[in-house]
């Protein structure tokens, strides 16, 4: 019989613990870079995104390796979220931590009163002998800041004198006033130094939260490691490593084991996708933990690349797996509820956190069921600072398989109320018809009761048709239903449209066709560039007269809402296009106009023109519009508003083409002195005069150069990928539902510079993608002379989409204030690409190499680009000095550029 207390070798998705140190692989470079890296500097903070695997770094990587060596002897502190009833002491919660012996010893006689982290260290120096040289591991930090403030500052000022001090200064004054407390040996321990190094772990997001503790740390973020996810090699060692080792030794729950070539082949090519981005350990785990599930079930050998099958589907049963760990049919389904509804933002398919005051209002989930959820490791607790717990899905890979359960579980309610819904049809289909075998026998009752059948027979034929009515109603039900299950099985919207197609076709009543195309788009099974098919359908069907206003009022803000432009300026143009008093036009006008729908906007302006036939009136409303417009890339719209307002006429040709804005050239002092180790040293540095793009590249703009190339998605496949923004049909690359003043993302530095190129080539002009120093310059314009942390700005709520204001969602360009030159957006919004490869010793080179550097343009060649501005998702990230680098070939979807028009030809090398 199965023993299922024994050890896998993959331990899923929880942190390695110390004692699984001899089957944590994949981290050999880490765990020696970092371990010395801690050696040298007396302060390390160690930061990743969450679920990146610090904790397991740690606990089975370098705590054992430091063990092992012998030098220091380190301890694994974690603090836990501040709880009223354990109190706020934070220097005792650490001393917990610290086992020291009991007993006296010489330094009980000095200041007895004294509670510091520095004494605690000596006490046990005294009674350990040999004992003089710690680390101290703060495993999730980050929960510090949830205590009160007092006590945040106590510990602050505890560690800083901990670090800081060979010996406090109250402790010399107290031997200086009292000298023969000690002897002469005491004295002697007394100032024998401790060499303490502290390692803070904290997760990327709140990295920004140390600067509180700069006051007595303020070297706090001098010295940072940051975690980056497996590379293909190291995710090979994790896969293959802990299959080998023998059973026996071990103690593993399955025997020894391999892969197939192809199989891992098959594992790295997914986890990767296809090399596009590096492996995170999440991922990994689950995926092996499967594997190793077959090894005990099917008692094989060897992992082949056909037993592993769909490997997204791994993920789906991960999920349902760690849901069934709840035995009580009420929990699991309450869990999913949560999970499912409450916990994702499904138009943008990312995580949302809640307090949990708000889970156990609106989904009924307590306590209890949320520790349990937590022990599953779908959900991850953050401790609240104003008290209580936020909790979030725990990765973001989970996203798309809980997305998939969503649809399946609604899918099967959904199937049952339909089959609810048809049985009580069919019995009223019964009652129907033994009518009409009653209405039958009284119509050859006889001549003497001739009147009586025929009404008889009246009422027979209406109740035959009413019941062919609900039956039909009924089987296209049943095609919705069956729609949403295809859809689900098999991922094909078109076999689903099949049978909304059937649906459309058995219901009696227009308006209910109609519907079953705008309800469909609304379903979340349906795909996203597939929405204008289902429109255009139910458009042909149309409506009655009466029916329009009612679609129009239940869709249209709906749309707008969800930010389905296309879908929004589609029904202004059903509406407009079918001619029926545009009652609502000006209303409607102004709504799409508020949430930047322009192309909507458009139409309801030319369905009041057609009514009022009045064009001052228009031309009033045109302004208006075009005011909220500015020059923001939305150009071709913007084109016909004018015209149709009767303002001008655009360059429609032209007008895709980004808005360029003068800098004059100059010196200034580039890079940071603080906070952004990459960015040392400060030195100086002229740039020429150029222009700049006002905004970040658009999609439409970025569209209009993908259309004037002519060429296959095959070809531009290296510029950017396709299918999320951008798509490609009948020969024509489009973007998705109102995307096109948005920046675009999943852009690579290729595919940036190529943009660049066909501007230069279209316009006859120079034109790049910035330089660091060009991009840098711009970015920190500022006319009062200070010195600005945001491009524009010391508040970045003012200038910048980030993690506190944008809810987690891309913004179109130029929504928030422009810096002093009139740019927006380079702080936030998306990453952007510039010129330069990335050499670590790059700054230093230039600072030594010349007093003033001109127009520098970063090494010849790399292995990694720059990127700079941050993105939408994070804080620290969108500060003006703040670099980071990235493969030139990789996209990602935070990630888009903008472009400069070289003045100066000298400024730039000939590529």
């Amino acid at each position: 019989m199965l023993n299922i207390n024994l050890p896998y070798r993959y331990p899923g998705v929880k942190p390695f613990t110390d004692e699984e140190r001899d089957i944590f692989f994949g981290r050999d470079f880490e765990i020696d870079s970092l371990s010395r890296f801690i050696v040298q500097n007396r302060l390390v903070v160690l930061y990743a995104r969450s679920g990146m695997g610090k904790s397991s770094l740690v606990n089975a990587g370098i705590i054992p390796k430091l063990r092992s060596e012998g030098e220091y002897r380190p301890f694994n502190i974690r603090l836990g979220a501040y709880q009223e009833q354990r109190g706020n002491d934070i220097l005792g919660l650490v001393k917990h931590f610290l086992p020291i012996p009991e007993g006296d010893c010489y330094i009980d006689s000095i200041l007895p009163d004294d509670e510091s982290l520095w004494r605690h260290f000596k006490s046990y120096q005294a009674k350990v002998p040999g004992n003089s040289d710690f680390v101290l591991f703060f495993d999730q930090f980050e929960e510090l800041f949830t205590y009160p403030e007092k006590s945040i500052e106590a510990f602050h000022y505890g560690l800083g004198t901990l670090l800081n001090s060979d010996i406090p200064q109250v402790y010399r004054d107290y031997i200086e006033k009292y000298p023969d407390t000690l002897s002469d040996e005491e004295t002697k321990l007394l100032y024998e130094p401790l060499n303490i190094r502290v390692v803070l772990s904290i997760r990327s997001d709140r990295l920004s939260e140390l600067d509180r503790l700069s006051n007595k740390l303020p070297d706090i973020l001098d010295n940072r490691y940051h975690l980056r996810a497996l590379d293909r090699q190291q995710a090979q060692d994790a896969i293959l490593d802990p299959a080998f080792l023998p059973q026996n030794k071990y103690g593993f729950i399955s025997h020894k084991f391999n892969y197939t070539d192809k199989a891992v082949e098959h594992l790295l090519d997914y986890l990767s996708q296809n090399g596009e981005k590096r492996i995170e350990s999440f991922q990994l785990q689950v995926i092996c933990q499967y594997a190793e599930n077959l090894i005990l079930s099917a008692k094989k050998n060897e992992i082949d690349i056909a037993d592993l099958g769909d490997l997204r589907k791994i993920f789906e049963k991960h999920y349902d797996r760690q849901i069934n760990q709840l035995k009580d049919k009420e929990e699991q389904l309450l869990a999913r509820k949560l999970i499912e509804e409450g916990l994702i933002f499904e138009e943008a398919e990312r995580r949302i956190t809640l307090y949990d005051g708000i889970i156990s209002q609106d989904y009924g989930v307590g306590e209890i069921l949320l520790r349990k959820l937590v022990n599953t490791h779908l959900l991850r607790a953050e401790p609240d600072p104003r008290g209580g717990f936020l909790y979030e899905l725990s990765h973001d890979t989970l996203v798309e398989p809980v997305l998939i359960a969503k649809r399946r579980r609604l899918a099967q309610e959904a199937e049952k109320r339909q089959i609810e819904q048809i049985n009580k049809q069919a019995a009223e289909l019964s009652v129907e018809r033994k009518k009409r075998r009653q209405a039958r026998f009284i119509a050859i009752g006889g001549l003497t009761l001739a009147l009586v059948s025929i009404v008889a027979l009246f009422f027979a034929v209406n109740s035959n048709r009413k019941a062919q009515k609900a039956e039909a109603r009924a089987q296209g039900q049943l095609h919705i239903s069956k729609a949403n299950l295809i859809y689900l099985e098999k991922d094909n919207a078109d076999l689903a449209l099949v049978q909304i197609d059937s649906a459309a076709n058995l219901f009696p009543d227009k308006k209910e066709s109609v519907y079953a195309y705008l309800n469909a788009i609304e379903v979340p099974q349906v795909w996203p560039h597939r929405y204008l098919t289902y429109f255009d359908k139910a458009k042909k069907i149309g409506a009655a007269e009466d029916s329009l206003d009612t679609i129009v009022n239940q869709y249209f803000e709906l749309f707008l809402e969800k930010q389905k432009y296309g879908l929004a300026a589609k029904l202004a143009e059903w509406k407009n296009e079918i001619g029926f008093s545009p009652i609502n036009c000006l209303q409607y006008y102004e709504r799409a106009s508020e949430f930047g729908a322009f192309e909507a906007a458009y139409h309801f302006l030319k369905a009041q023109q057609l009514y009022a036939n009045n064009t001052a009136d228009i031309s009033a409303l045109g302004n208006s519009v075009l005011a909220k417009i500015g020059d923001r890339p939305w150009p071709l719209t913007e084109g016909k508003i004018r015209a149709l307002a009767g303002l001008e006429n655009a360059a429609n040709d032209k007008a895709n083409f980004p808005v360029m804005l003068p800098i004059e050239g100059g010196i200034f002092r580039m890079g940071s002195s603080n906070g952004e180790p990459n960015a040392r040293p400060v030195h100086r540095v002229r740039v020429s005069s150029f222009e700049m793009s006002k905004y970040e590249i658009s999609a439409g703009q970025y569209v209009s150069f993908l259309n004037a190339t002519k060429l296959s998605p095959d070809s531009t496949a290296a510029w950017i990928n396709f299918g999320h923004q951008i798509i490609y049909e009948d020969g024509v690359y489009k973007w998705v539902n109102g995307e096109e003043g948005f920046p675009v993302y999943y852009v690579t530095w290729v595919g940036a510079k190529a943009y660049a190129r066909w501007l230069s080539d279209t316009l006859k002009q120079h034109y790049e993608i910035p330089t660091e120093a060009e991009w840098e310059y711009a970015a920190g314009k500022n006319d009062k002379g200070e010195i600005l942390h945001y491009s524009g700005s010391r508040d970045p709520k003012q200038v910048a989409w980030f993690e506190w204001n944008s809810e987690s969602v891309l913004h179109p360009v130029g929504m928030l204030q422009p810096n002093d030159f009139g740019i927006y957006d380079m702080s936030g919004n998306v990453w952007e690409w510039t010129y330069d490869w990335y050499d670590d010793g790059y700054y230093g080179q230039l600072a030594e190499a010349n007093p003033i550097s001109i127009n520098p343009f970063g090494p010849p060649r790399g292995e990694f680009v720059t990127r700079r501005g941050g993105s939408y998702l994070n804080k620290d990230t969108v500060r003006i000095r703040k670099r980071e680098i990235y493969y030139g070939d990789n996209y990602d979807n935070i990630i888009g550029f903008r472009v400069v028009r070289i003045l100066d030809e000298s400024s730039r090398p000939t590529d």
